[in-house]
């Protein structure tokens, strides 16, 4: 009786997440057996009902000699549709039920036990789901089958380290370590600092680390689209972003999209202002860093793209002169920090005349 109201095995250790039919089978195991019942019924002949000749049925009250404590509803005396129990350890779960099990949308939450909000069959936690280690303090977000980890996940530990990889038989099997140090950097996965970051890659980064949560404030407008960042509404007019990884962008939003002028500020300081269209770079724009490269000019989806200017922050050289897809592509002056002058003809990069 005394493991029942601890929410503990037969050594003592506490169960993390207690199930229906595990639950059934420990009040069996005790000779648990007064309850009170109020609410709905339905006649029945069965053998070994609860209530001789009745089955509970619709919305009812159980109460344990224990203390377990369950309010919802009911079918053919079992607990079938939406219902909250609450444990004599004071773990709950609220959900969904189907013939007496955990089935459907439901939460697990235990003030000294771990945390699971998400999908179950059968009492077992299996679809989407997000589960909280309450020792560890470490948080798993995404496919579960059968009661384990597998298929596609987010793990984030208490420290900021996230793992995002896939999973099978509730071990991580294919990773990729990512944490908002890189973000504050400006760093690759090796550490080496990119010299441009362009506003794909930096959306690009921060769904692979996990950090393309947001705050937005400004405008919006009504829309039915699917897989909106904010449900039924598009980001659309003047608006401010932020978001998890550090980064913000300010300025104008087109169908949910940065369009027109604004300002994007990186996590590790480096700021781009200019032209967008459709997320990208596009138009006028200057990228500048206090440790990075320089350059200001015209863009084409995320490229320099037109008339430029770039200086290069570890020699100090300065090019200007004409850009296609990224590169230096036709005539240009290139100027050395001792102010040697080279004017003439850039192919694929390259001086070639």
């Amino acid at each position: 009786m005394q493991n029942m109201l601890s929410g503990t095995d037969a050594l003592g250790i506490r169960i993390k997440i207690l199930t229906a039919c595990q639950q059934r089978q420990r009040a069996q195991m005790v000779g648990v057996s007064e309850y009170k019942y109020e609410g709905g019924t339905a006649p029945s002949d069965e053998e070994g009902l609860r209530l001789p000749g009745k089955h509970r049925h619709g919305h009812g009250e159980m109460l344990d000699e224990v203390g377990n404590k369950y309010v919802g509803q009911w079918e053919k005396d079992k607990r079938s549709g939406k219902g909250r129990y609450a444990f004599a350890s004071g773990d709950t779960y609220e959900g969904e039920w189907l013939n007496g099990m955990y089935h459907g949308h439901g939460k697990y939450n235990g003030a000294e036990s771990d945390e699971y909000d998400g999908q179950w069959v059968q009492d077992k936690m299996t679809g989407r789901g997000k589960y909280f280690f309450r020792e560890l303090g470490d948080t798993y977000e995404g496919d579960w089958d059968g009661g384990v980890r597998e298929g596609f996940g987010k793990y984030t530990c208490a420290d900021g380290t996230i793992f995002i990889g896939q999973y099978e038989n509730g071990e991580l099997v294919k990773k990729i370590k990512l944490d908002a140090s890189n973000h504050r950097t400006g760093t690759d996965a090796s550490g080496k600092r990119l010299m441009f970051i362009s506003a794909t890659l930096t959306c690009q980064r921060m769904r692979e680390a996990g950090l393309d949560t947001f705050i937005y404030t400004g405008a919006t407008q009504p829309s039915d689209k699917d897989g909106l960042k904010m449900p039924g509404k598009a980001r659309h007019g003047e608006g401010e972003i932020r978001y998890e990884s550090g980064s913000v962008y300010a300025g104008q939003w087109e169908h949910d999209k940065r369009s027109g002028t604004g300002s994007f500020t990186f996590a590790c300081g480096d700021v781009y202002e200019g032209g967008f269209k459709e997320n990208k770079y596009h138009g006028h724009g200057k990228y500048h860093s206090d440790e990075t490269d320089t350059y200001e000019g015209e863009w084409r989806e995320d490229k320099m793209h037109g008339q430029g200017k770039y200086l290069f922050r570890l020699t100090g050289d300065v090019h200007e002169g004409s850009y296609v897809d990224g590169v230096r592509e036709g005539k240009g002056k290139y100027t050395k920090a001792d102010g040697t002058v080279t004017e003439g003809e850039w192919k694929a990069g390259q001086l070639v005349k």
